[in-house]
C-alpha cells in the first residue's frame, strides 16, 4: 500500500486505548486509579482532531498534527498529556506541507513522537516511566527496516521491543500509597503500559489497511451480438442445474 489515512490509523489506536483503559486503571497506583481514563481520553482527543483536519484524506498532514498536539495541551488529561502533545508537534513539523502519508512516513513520524517526549517527560530512560517502553518501540522499527524488514515486519518488532521495555519498568519494591497498605512489587508503569497500546493500535490499524478491500472496478460493456438462431431445448427436470435451485 502506497498512502495511509493518518486519521483512521489514529482511530484504531483509539480503540485501543478503549480496550486497555480498565487495565492501565489498575496499573495507576500511586495516582488517583484514572490513568486508563485518561489515556483514551487524549487518544480520542487526537483522532477526533485528525479526522476533522483531514476530512476526505485532504489537508496538511503535518499542520494537522500540529493541530492535535495544540488541543492535547489545552485540553488533555494527565501527566502524559504534555509529553504525547511535544511528540506530535515535533511530528507535525517534521511532516508540514505533505497531503498524504506514504509507508515511509511511518519512522519521521515515530521519530517525531520520540524526539518529543524526550523533550519534555519529567522522567528520564531508565527512570521506570514512558520512555522507557518509546525508546526501545521506536528503535525496534528503525533497527528493522534497516535489515530490510517489510513495514508490518517492523511494526510487529516495535510492538515487541516496547512491550520488553514496558516490563522493565516493574518496581522491585512497593511505594508506600496514601493507606500504607498494597504492595505493588512488580507492577508496570501505567504510562509505559500505553505506550504499549500505542504501538498495538498502530499495528492493527496498519494491517486494517493493507486489509481492506478493493473498491469494485467499473463493469465493462460490451456491443450488443448478432441474436442467434434458437435450438429447442428439452424440459428442465427438478433439481438440475440452473436457475433457483442451486
Amino acid at each position: 500500500m502506497s498512502q495511509f489515512d493518518l486519521a483512521q490509523l489514529w482511530k484504531t489506536i483509539a480503540r485501543s486505548a478503549a480496550e486497555d483503559r480498565d487495565y492501565l486503571n489498575d496499573l495507576d497506583d500511586i495516582g488517583n486509579g484514572n490513568a486508563g481514563d485518561n489515556y483514551q481520553s487524549n487518544m480520542q482527543l487526537v483522532a477526533s482532531t485528525l479526522e476533522h483536519e483531514l476530512q476526505g484524506g485532504q489537508g496538511d498532514v503535518g499542520r494537522a498534527l500540529l493541530s492535535a498536539a495544540e488541543r492535547l495541551r489545552a485540553d488533555g488529561r494527565g501527566a502524559t498529556a504534555p509529553v504525547y502533545a511535544s511528540g506530535l508537534a515535533d511530528a507535525g513539523q517534521r511532516l508540514l506541507g505533505r497531503s498524504g502519508l506514504s509507508a515511509a512516513d511511518l519512522l519521521p513520524l515515530l521519530e517525531g513522537l520520540l524526539n518529543g517526549a524526550q523533550g519534555s517527560s519529567a522522567i528520564p530512560q531508565g527512570g521506570g516511566g514512558l520512555l522507557d517502553a518509546l525508546v526501545p518501540g521506536v528503535l525496534g522499527y528503525l533497527g528493522a527496516k534497516q535489515r530490510g524488514a517489510s513495514d508490518m515486519e517492523a511494526l510487529m518488532d516495535a510492538l515487541t521491543n516496547a512491550r520488553r521495555g514496558t516490563y522493565s519498568t516493574r518496581r522491585e519494591s512497593p511505594p508506600v500509597d496514601s493507606f500504607g497498605q498494597r504492595d505493588t512489587t512488580g507492577q508496570i508503569d501505567p504510562g509505559a503500559a500505553g505506550i504499549g497500546s500505542l504501538f498495538e493500535g498502530l499495528l492493527r490499524g496498519w494491517l486494517q489497511q493493507q486489509t481492506q478491500p478493493q473498491q469494485a472496478q467499473p463493469q465493462q460493456t460490451f456491443p450488443p451480438q448478432p441474436e442467434l438462431p434458437q435450438t429447442p431445448t428439452r424440459p428442465r427436470q427438478p433439481g438440475g442445474f440452473g436457475g433457483t435451485d442451486l
